[in-house]
């Protein structure tokens, strides 16, 4: 849907030479963007903000979203000689906008999607590389001193994994524990992993912030 929606906003922009979408996906420097080549539309990795100024296109609007390595930028140019405006509808423009709203919303939906499946991909690397022979791959296993996994609340298990990790915790488990208390992020991502099999409820702030 995505690539089919780029598609047709490129062979639109083509016939009316009006309205083009580039943009700029995980840039990390912003005081060089202008000069940076844009991709998709007429930038096409060729050109740059300043470039299509100097070819004639206007700047119509830029939005910005957060990537995971830095910035997303999407811009709209217009390009418009004065016979144009006499003569196209306004409908006509409305209707590119629009294009470019759905085409936006689409490619921000497919970036949550994509991180989700990474986190969820790296979520099971992890437990399944740490945590599986302990705790078994439904959190079945209640080793040592530890409980079951099985049925725990998702905020409880971070803040036991968090505790593990700063020795606030000792349950008769805490050295074994200690070199598995896991970074943030990685607690993160077992978290999502365990909650999509059923193994960690989701408590209702979780919930709330997903």
């Amino acid at each position: 849907m995505f690539k089919k929606s780029i598609l047709s906003l490129f062979v639109a922009s083509s016939l009316f030479g009006e309205i083009t979408m580039c943009y700029k996906e995980n840039f990390t420097t912003p005081s060089k963007l202008e000069n940076t080549s844009l991709d998709g539309g007429e930038c096409n990795s060729k050109y740059s903000s300043n470039d299509m100024r100097k070819n004639g296109w206007k700047i119509k609007d830029i939005s910005t979203s957060k990537a995971e390595n830095g910035m997303n930028y999407t811009y709209i140019f217009s390009k418009e000689s004065a016979s144009e405006i006499q003569t196209t509808p306004l409908i006509k423009n409305e209707t590119l906008k629009s294009q470019l709203l759905v085409l936006e919303n689409e490619r921000l939906e497919k970036e949550k999607s994509d991180k989700e499946i990474n986190e969820l991909g790296n979520g099971k690397k992890i437990y399944e590389s740490q945590c599986v022979r302990c705790h078994g791959a439904n959190g079945e296993l209640k080793p040592n001193t530890s409980g079951k996994l099985a049925g725990l609340n998702s905020d409880d298990f971070m803040d036991m994994m968090r505790d593990y990790g700063i020795n606030q915790r000792d349950n008769g488990a805490a050295i074994l524990m200690a070199p598995y208390s896991l970074i943030t992020k990685d607690r993160k991502e077992v978290v999502k992993y365990l909650e999509s099999i059923n193994v960690l409820k989701k408590s209702k702030e979780n919930k709330e912030s997903k």
